[in-house]
């Protein structure tokens, strides 16, 4: 796993996205790469990568090859991946929802139901709208409706 910062301290949102992804899935075991202060582990010629504007990290190999779009699968199918590459995996776990904009100041003005539709979205990913309105439904959450 390449990101910007560690696996204990990582320093942007896609970075502590993936890592808590990654422990959802039941990963115990990643080596990763601190690419915003590169050490000895980083191969010569990329010890420049961080500030490039080319790259978007974090970026997940396995057997060697990058997982296009990884952070936006379900993490049971980012399990599956895990798995087919031999990664030692433990139980799921449920992953860690970081507040967007600090908690309460995010939804003031919002009503209950866009709270409630956003939350899912940082939860689940995008997608699956359908199964999006259906929980939002059984959170008595729904929009409202006219007529």
């Amino acid at each position: 796993l390449f990101l910007r910062g560690t696996l204990d301290a990582p320093e942007d949102n896609d970075s502590r996205r993936g890592v808590s992804r990654l422990r959802a899935a039941g990963c115990k075991q990643v080596e990763a790469v601190n690419v915003s202060e590169p050490g000895a582990e980083v191969p010569e010629g990329l010890q420049g990568i961080a500030g490039s504007h080319h790259l978007s990290f974090p970026q997940l190999f396995l057997g060697g090859a990058m997982v296009e779009g990884w952070l936006e699968l379900s993490v049971e199918k980012l399990r599956e991946e895990l798995e087919e590459a031999g990664v030692p995996l433990g139980e799921l776990v449920p992953e860690e929802v970081q507040p967007c904009h600090g908690g309460a100041a995010f939804a003031d003005g919002l009503d209950a139901w866009e709270v409630a539709l956003v939350e899912l979205v940082a939860q689940d990913g995008l997608g699956d709208w359908t199964g999006k309105a259906q929980k939002l439904a059984a959170k008595d959450a729904a929009p409202p409706t006219s007529g």
